[in-house]
């Protein structure tokens, strides 16, 4: 029997369709699931939906003592079974977690119970050894695990800790049957979210500096920029010293319990915003030897604050993104001119200075970053070539003739080897992309290696501006060239 999602839960299919089926899953016993993802994602939301539609319980431990949490959740139990329970530990918290019933129905039930501790990283901040208690608990041969039909879901917002739970070597390692990351929208979904379907170009500029997470449409009061309105729009609702957005990229970072030395991760942060993309060029901005920030970036990377385009024609190298839009906005355009926008002098003219930078650091990568997600995932196999299994920036050629490229891709021959399948170019000026950028990806192609295949490889230039009506008689002529525009990206394939 499926459960029908509520109507206020916005898109989230999937990850609806994935707490059903562990919901729902057959075999007796209590399950163990984990739900996690950055603040503002909806996590909650979520899991308020699916224990409403299924008579489930959720708690919400709080940044307070253990002994505090555990009287909240005896009330919380209280108010859902009509017993008191007496919470002395966190063992006998788990043991009334996995024993809960409501109203006319038994622990036993044949129909499973979602039983939710969201924030748990607040759990586990006051006792060290919660994962050790419930690794016990549910240890195949107890008894209560046997008897019980809870689906127990630990949900919380901080990526590392959370992944550290089933990690290698972890107490809970092998025991959750569920792992579901709650990712911001993708740049489509975004685009739906906010209204702006008929306005890709507005819709893209908006994702560029917001990032997809839902919370931030609601901190405007869903009030989104209109069409030739994202100027006055930004200067209000993100430049304005009372707007919730204001300092969001900064605490953003700064209540994420992974990054303890502060000063050191927002630095990786604002070289990445600046262009540093290598770890190479990241150490020499930092002033910092070559070795030294591998753990560094390791860590913003799990925690979800970097990502790494990788190269798909290399084991090593690849370019660090950053992975949260609003965190970059908040580095090039906040940062700088922080004192004077707090004494609320002059957005305007801080938006209007800011241009240069937008255009280069904010939109440009932007754009392609999404040009390779499009590649990827939006792409059909007969505008790439083929089935896309890598797809990244690279170079190729050597020495003077190295020729770096901004989305490269990838497929698996007939012979079981890696192919090329597609070369791309991504410009996000304000002037129509000509017949010059596609020279260039033919150069290109013909730098490539022997790949042992007639197949040709595809070349795709992504343009905001459109493209010159040159550019696009040729394109007609030729079966090897994509050119996607805005719209393109936002509704083809």
């Amino acid at each position: 029997m499926s459960i029908a999602k509520p109507d206020y839960v916005f898109d989230r299919d999937e990850e609806w369709a994935d707490l059903c089926r562990f919901v729902q899953s057959p075999g007796s016993g209590a399950a163990l699931g984990l739900v996690y993802g950055r603040r503002r994602q909806g996590k909650t939301l979520l899991l308020e939906a699916l224990c409403e539609a299924t008579g489930g319980f959720l708690w919400q431990a709080r940044q307070q003592s253990a002994t505090q949490n555990l009287r909240d959740l005896e009330s919380a139990i209280g108010r859902f079974a009509g017993t008191v329970p007496r919470l002395s530990t966190w063992d006998d918290a788990i043991a009334a977690l996995l024993d809960i019933t409501s109203a006319g129905r038994t622990a036993s039930a044949a129909q499973p119970i979602p039983v939710v501790i969201d924030e748990v990283g607040y759990v586990m901040d006051g006792d060290e050894a919660f994962a050790s208690r419930l690794q016990a608990a549910l240890s195949p041969g107890t008894n209560r695990r046997r008897r019980s039909s809870v689906r127990l879901i630990l949900c919380g917002s901080a990526l590392g800790q959370m992944r550290g739970l089933v990690g290698a070597g972890a107490p809970l390692r092998g025991r959750a049957r569920l792992e579901l990351v709650l990712r911001p929208f993708p740049y489509r979904v975004f685009a739906r979210y906010w209204g702006l379907d008929d306005h890709p170009d507005l819709a893209f500029r908006l994702h560029a500096l917001l990032g997809g997470t839902p919370a931030y449409r609601d901190f405007v009061a869903g009030a989104g920029p209109k069409r030739g309105d994202l100027d006055s729009w930004v200067v209000r609702s993100l430049l304005s010293a009372s707007s919730p957005l204001f300092r969001e990229g900064q605490v953003s970072v700064a209540e994420d319990p992974a990054l303890s030395d502060r000063n050191l991760y927002w630095a990786v942060l604002g070289a990445v915003a600046e262009g540093a993309t290598t770890r190479g060029e990241i150490t020499a901005a930092l002033g910092r030897p070559p070795t030294s920030l591998h753990h560094a970036l390791r860590t913003l990377v799990d925690s979800g604050w970097l990502a790494v385009d990788h190269d798909p024609l290399r084991d090593r190298g690849g370019r660090f993104v950053i992975d949260e839009p609003i965190v970059r906005f908040h580095r090039l355009v906040i940062e700088p001119a922080e004192a004077k926008l707090s004494r609320r002098s002059a957005p305007k003219a801080v938006w209007e200075d800011a241009q240069p930078v937008v255009r280069a650091r904010i939109f440009a990568p932007h754009l392609e970053h999404l040009a390779r997600e499009w590649v990827l995932v939006d792409a059909s196999e007969e505008t790439t070539g083929g089935r896309v299994r890598l797809c990244g920036p690279s170079s190729v050629g050597s020495g003077a003739r190295r020729m770096q490229l901004d989305v490269l891709a990838t497929t698996v021959s007939a012979r079981g080897k890696r192919r090329v399948c597609a070369l791309g170019e991504v410009k996000s000026g304000q002037q129509p992309t000509g017949p010059a950028q596609l020279d260039r990806l033919d150069v290109a192609c013909g730098m490539l290696p022997d790949q042992g295949s007639d197949e040709p490889v595809k070349r795709i230039l992504f343009a905001r501006a459109g493209f010159t009506r040159a550019l696009e008689q040729i394109a007609r002529r030729r079966s090897d060239v994509e050119l996607v525009d805005v719209h393109r990206l936002y509704a083809g394939c």
